[in-house]
């Protein structure tokens, strides 16, 4: 028998409330195998984030490969909250096609973003000029509030590629018309405010700033005084171990820190696999 719920125009009534508890508790009553998983992704993190501090080079990769090592956390909760089954072995997901579709599928977003950014920016700068005043307003009033419209109408996209394993863009966008758009910015909102906290929290108290005093260590050093090579060899010995020794405490600080708002994220993903589960599912 068909989804009874209410509709707006023509698809079930996206249940708010419903949605963000499942969301929260989700998260906050983690079962075993999501733990499982979501602590391996962070080990793959660490390494990640200690390779891409050894140069700019190395960053540009490791960036990429770390969005790619969050993937099998992605299938594996929208599995678990959808279906009820999913695989808990963290890189058996790199073996699954679903995978390689949801990474082709966001990959192809990006595209498509980039190029429309580019074009408007192009047009916006043919019709007003580099420095015209009108082009940040433009970017605010019309930009910001497009960019969140996209989001907010493919939050369920991941879901539904998952479920189906077929590229499929129709579906999601289906199920977000007429007032379960703003129902989704509520879900993703409410659920979005314990990772917002965290940053907010960490910006506030000066966290970001501890590089800067890790780096200032190593540095110090090279200003004491010295009398003769013994004595200096032992200040660039002391000063290369405290370079690594920091470089080494602020990875493993930055991606402590990371995974924590990461996992608060997951939150939302949660909520919106629930939400989507429900205005799919049959009765």
């Amino acid at each position: 028998m068909e989804n009874k719920t209410p509709q707006t125009m023509g698809v079930p009534v996206l249940k708010i409330m419903d949605a963000v508890n499942a969301g929260y508790n989700f998260i906050f009553k983690p079962t075993g195998d999501l733990l499982k998983i979501f602590v391996t992704m962070t080990v793959v993190n660490l390494l990640l984030t200690y390779v891409g501090s050894m140069g700019a080079g190395m960053m540009m990769l490791t960036n990429l490969l770390t969005g790619l090592a969050a993937l099998p956390l992605a299938v594996f909760l929208n599995q678990k909250v959808v279906t009820g089954q999913a695989n808990a072995n963290y890189f058996g997901h790199f073996g699954e096609p679903v995978l390689w579709r949801v990474f082709l599928m966001l990959i192809l977003i990006f595209v498509v973003a980039v190029i429309v950014g580019f074009a408007a920016s192009f047009l916006s700068l043919l019709a007003f000029g580099l420095f015209h005043p009108m082009i940040p307003v433009i970017f605010v009033t019309v930009g910001i509030p497009l960019v969140i419209y996209c989001a907010v109408r493919l939050s369920f996209l991941i879901p539904h590629i998952v479920v189906h394993n077929k590229l499929d863009i129709g579906g999601p966008l289906q199920l977000t018309k007429g007032m379960n758009t703003l129902r989704v910015l509520g879900v993703v909102f409410l659920t979005g405010l314990p990772a917002v906290g965290v940053v907010v929290l960490m910006v506030l108290f000066g966290i970001h700033e501890f590089s800067h005093v890790m780096g200032a260590v190593p540095q110090a050093m090279t200003q004491l005084p010295t009398a003769g090579a013994p004595l200096t060899d032992t200040v660039e010995g002391a000063q290369a171990g405290l370079q690594a020794g920091s470089s080494l405490l602020f990875t493993l600080g930055k991606g402590l820190a990371s995974a924590l708002v990461t996992y608060l994220g997951l939150i939302v993903s949660a909520a919106l696999a629930h939400g989507y589960k429900s205005l799919t599912q049959k009765n």
